[in-house]
C-alpha cells in the first residue's frame, strides 16, 4: 500500500520512493469528438433545452435541475453572509478595543484586525498601524488567487468585501499573533459568544473546519503556524 501523509496542509503520497502532491489539480482530457454531425440539432445553439427538441419535448435533464438548485443555494448563502456581516464587524471592533488595552506587543494582531475591518468596508487603519497594516493589505491583494472574489461573491461590492475580509483572516499568522487574538477574545465574553455562534453557523453551512479555531487556547506544538 502506498504511504499517505501530510506536508503542512498539503496531502502527499509516496509510491516506490516517488512523492506525489495530491493538491487539487486541473487536468485536460483529450477525447475524440463523439458528436454525430449528421444531426443538425447538435450543432445549433438554442435559448433553452425545450426548443432544442423537434417537436418540443417536456423532458428536463437532471443537470438543469442541479443548476437551478445551485442558484438557490448561492442566493441563500449570499443572504446569510450579508446578514452576518454587521455582527462580524462588531466582533472585530471589540477585538481591536481589547488588543489596544492589552499591555504586550500586540502590534501585528492589531494590524491584522485593522486590515480585516478595512477590507470589510469598515473603518480605515489607525495612524499607528499604517506601516505594518499597509504591507499586510498590499501583500494580500497582490495574490489574486486568494483575494479576488469568485462565485456569488462577485454579485455585489458588499459580497466582494465579505470575501476579502474572510480570506484575509484565513491566512497563516505567527503564533504570537494568534495567541494575542485568543487572549483578546477571552477578555470579551460577548465577543467570544458571538464568535462561537458564528463558527456554529459556518459549520452548518459548509461542514467541519480543516484547521483549528480560536475557541480554545492555541496549541503551537506543531511546526506549521496555525490558521485562523
Amino acid at each position: 500500500e502506498p504511504e499517505f501523509a501530510w506536508r503542512g496542509t498539503r496531502p502527499i503520497r509516496t509510491v516506490e520512493g516517488v512523492i506525489f502532491d495530491l493538491t487539487p489539480q486541473v487536468l485536460k482530457i483529450d477525447v475524440t469528438d463523439f458528436r454525430d454531425v449528421s444531426e443538425e440539432s447538435l450543432l445549433t445553439l438554442t435559448p433553452n433545452l425545450i426548443r432544442q427538441h423537434s417537436p418540443p419535448s417536456s423532458f428536463l435533464p437532471a443537470c438543469v435541475i442541479a443548476g437551478k438548485a445551485k442558484q438557490f443555494d448561492d442566493g441563500l448563502l449570499a443572504a446569510v453572509k450579508l446578514l452576518g456581516q454587521p455582527g462580524k464587524q462588531e466582533l472585530l471592533s471589540s477585538l481591536m478595543k481589547a488588543l489596544t488595552e492589552m499591555t504586550g506587543e500586540e502590534m501585528e494582531a492589531r494590524a491584522v484586525v485593522g486590515v480585516a475591518q478595512e477590507l470589510g468596508a469598515g473603518p480605515p487603519l489607525a495612524a499607528d498601524l499604517q506601516g505594518e497594516g499597509t504591507c499586510l493589505r498590499e501583500k494580500f491583494l497582490a495574490n489574486e488567487g486568494l483575494s479576488k472574489p469568485i462565485s456569488f461573491y462577485t454579485w455585489s461590492k458588499e459580497l466582494g468585501a465579505v470575501w476579502q475580509q474572510d480570506r484575509f483572516l484565513q491566512q497563516e499568522y505567527s503564533p504570537s499573533t494568534m495567541a494575542s487574538l485568543h487572549r483578546a477574545l477571552c477578555s470579551r465574553e460577548a465577543a467570544m459568544g458571538w464568535y462561537c455562534r458564528h463558527l456554529f453557523l459556518l459549520r452548518k453551512l459548509s461542514g467541519p473546519f480543516d484547521h483549528p479555531t480560536l475557541e480554545v487556547a492555541p496549541d503551537f506544538t506543531e511546526k506549521d503556524p496555525m490558521k485562523q
